[in-house]
């Protein structure tokens, strides 16, 4: 799947697996990525020159490269605490502790204590267990529909 020069997007509740690039998404901005199933792909989830892309209660399994962010700005990779970021699952943190700073000891809650980093990006918050969304649906929505003039954020959904 790939998204080129949009923005206002949300993709969420897909399964992307068995491919050369799961998800690419190139000079866009005001993304949405959540509740993803990114699996067995050569390549999860490419970032290039990106502006305000959320990524976060996806779960990468097993893809060659499982994310790559480049040439963008203020890209999240988590939806901050307690709600936490994606699954990773070549992530190797302990859960120890819990709160926004990973520091009350012993306290775990199911986030890593430590942030999963991937080329000079990073989720702050991982998951140590696989996040379960909702069942995908063949489902692409745009718009207001109705002539009023639209505005609706589309979401896409495979």
């Amino acid at each position: 799947m790939g998204i080129t020069r949009s923005s206002n997007v949300t993709i969420e509740g897909n399964d992307l697996s068995n491919a050369t690039t799961a998800l690419s998404i190139t000079a866009s901005s005001d993304i949405l990525v959540d509740a993803n199933n990114i699996q067995s792909n050569a390549q999860g989830l490419i970032l290039n020159n990106t502006a305000n892309v959320q990524v976060f209660h996806n779960n990468f399994l097993n893809n060659t490269l499982q994310a790559q962010d480049t040439n963008s700005t203020q890209n999240v990779w988590d939806n901050s605490y307690p709600s936490g970021g994606n699954f990773w699952s070549d992530y190797s943190g302990v859960d120890n502790c819990s709160g926004p700073q990973q520091n009350i000891c012993p306290s775990p809650d199911g986030i890593g204590d430590t942030p999963y980093t991937f080329n000079n990006n990073q989720d702050n918050y991982p998951l140590m267990q696989l996040f379960a969304p909702d069942p995908p649906a063949a489902v692409a929505t745009a718009g207001g529909g109705g002539g009023g003039g639209g505005g609706g954020r589309p979401t896409l959904r495979t």
